[in-house]
């Protein structure tokens, strides 16, 4: 019985790591993406950071252990902090005064709405789907 409780605890901190993985490799590529955006352009830091997040998707559909999910997890954090960054360089490249504030207010709420929404178009598609495929479109709308 002290066993299963070790397996559950050993389980539950290996999700916790899972999980904050995205987040801990989107901190820390921030700044590289910022200051990688800064050197190149808005337009091609946000190409090339979409074409990685749809790579980091597409290593999702094949990871078949917690090793490569993990690894999967992570890349995406590390895309992810390179769209934001493109994403709001452009943005600020592209609007003026009051106008920025809008664009970048909007590009944050889709961003809020893709976080609330994501989960249940991702669960459907997987039930209906499977999981190979579920990322693979979902890194083919990434790439488009």
């Amino acid at each position: 019985n002290n066993n299963n409780n070790n397996n559950n605890n050993n389980a539950q901190v290996l999700l916790g790591i899972f999980f904050a993985s995205k987040d801990i490799c989107q901190m820390t590529f921030a700044p590289l993406a910022g200051l990688l955006t800064a050197r190149t352009s808005s337009h091609l830091s946000l190409l090339l950071s979409l074409l990685g997040l749809a790579l980091a998707t597409l290593l999702f559909a094949d990871a078949t252990t917690f090793r490569g999910l993990l690894f999967a997890r992570g890349a995406q954090g590390a895309a992810s902090a390179a769209v934001l960054c493109g994403g709001m360089s452009l943005i600020a490249e592209t609007h003026e005064g009051r106008l920025r504030g809008r664009a970048m207010g909007a590009a944050q709420t889709g961003l809020a709405l893709g976080l609330l929404c994501g989960p249940l178009i991702g669960g459907l598609s997987f039930e209906r789907l499977g999981r190979v495929r579920t990322f693979r479109l979902a890194a083919a709308i990434l790439g488009a």
